[in-house]
């Protein structure tokens, strides 16, 4: 129990710390004031509060997640968000689209398999009216990236665990969380990626006068700025799924 108690306040002092970078605070200040809008905006289409909610709730979780010194653990919740993303343009295009997301029936019978110790039966997702749409595909692409970069147990995810060995006694260890700014600058760029194309997905969903709006645009573009700030300090090229997101100002 030791251990784990000087992990949380190791993780205390790390987002103390990284809340007095300029460059990340204001990554963190631009995605949040752009959720602001939506929040405060008039007109808002019934039914997709509870996705405003998800999104920006991940938001938080995972920007806590990177000043804590674990950017890995971001990943999880901004993949979920991404989700939620592509469910409110797939309901959006077409509202039977949520009867395929619901799934009942299926998802019961997934459920009902486990419990008996067998195999669940495979249960592919299928958006009517969204082949085609680029917002759509965005999301699945960066969706897919996460899931291997991230998310998922894989020889990528391995490949970026900081391990160390202790040249006394040959022990294999890992700090557990990082103090490395790069590491958390690139943590903080692909969250405004993630946030960025969210956003702009809940404002033509909910929004649509809000998403033409110069208020809007404004306040998206802040978010790039803010993230092309923290390549101008921390240099680096994220990955092409990430940058591209970033350029569509």
């Amino acid at each position: 129990m030791r251990h784990f108690t000087e992990y949380l306040a190791a993780g205390f002092n790390r987002s103390s710390y990284a809340l007095r970078n300029s460059f990340f605070t204001d990554v963190i200040a631009a995605i949040d004031s752009t959720y602001e809008l939506i929040r405060n905006a008039e007109h808002t289409l019934p039914g997709f509060a509870r996705i405003f909610v998800v999104c920006h709730q991940a938001l938080y979780s995972s920007a806590s997640s990177i000043c804590r010194g674990v950017p890995h653990d971001a990943a999880a919740s901004s993949r979920r968000a991404l989700e939620a993303a592509r469910v409110a343009l797939a309901v959006r295009k077409n509202p039977k689209n949520l009867e395929e997301w619901v799934s009942f029936a299926e998802r019961m019978g997934r459920w009902q398999a486990r419990q008996e110790g067998i195999k669940p039966p495979a249960w592919n997702l299928k958006f009517d009216g969204l082949a085609g749409d680029r917002m759509s595909q965005q999301i699945s692409t960066i969706t897919g990236v996460l899931s291997d970069y991230k998310v998922h147990f894989t020889p990528e995810f391995l490949s970026e665990v900081d391990f160390q060995v202790s040249s006394e006694d040959q022990v294999l260890y890992s700090d557990y969380l990082t103090d490395d700014e790069q590491a958390q600058a690139q943590g903080f760029k692909m969250l405004a990626a993630v946030h960025f194309l969210i956003l702009r997905v809940l404002a033509r969903v909910a929004l649509q006068e809000l998403a033409i709006s110069h208020q809007f645009e404004a306040s998206l573009r802040r978010i790039v700025t803010a993230a092309r700030a923290l390549y101008v300090r921390y240099p680096f090229e994220e990955r092409p799924e990430f940058e591209s997101v970033l350029k569509q100002e």
